[in-house]
């Protein structure tokens, strides 16, 4: 909600390791059409890619028109 008054985005605390809650605003960022906060969780999630969660980071990359994240993967 900051990002719309302010224009400035960033991670809560507990938010920044929490894959889950960065995908959760990416498909608000993709429903929104808020490309700035869409390009930070899709550098998130790459930094957070493992060779555990691979798969499901494609996934989500798809879901939500992330193409930056879609071509890490």
């Amino acid at each position: 909600m900051g990002y719309l008054y302010c224009g400035e985005f960033t991670f809560r605390e507990g938010d920044v390791d929490n894959i889950e809650a960065i995908i959760d605003i990416l498909r608000v960022a993709d429903e929104e059409f808020l490309d700035d906060v869409k390009m930070n969780c899709e550098q998130r999630l790459i930094q957070l890619c493992s060779v555990q969660s691979f798969v499901y980071v494609d996934h989500v990359a798809d879901l939500y028109n992330a193409n930056r994240l879609k071509e890490f993967c």
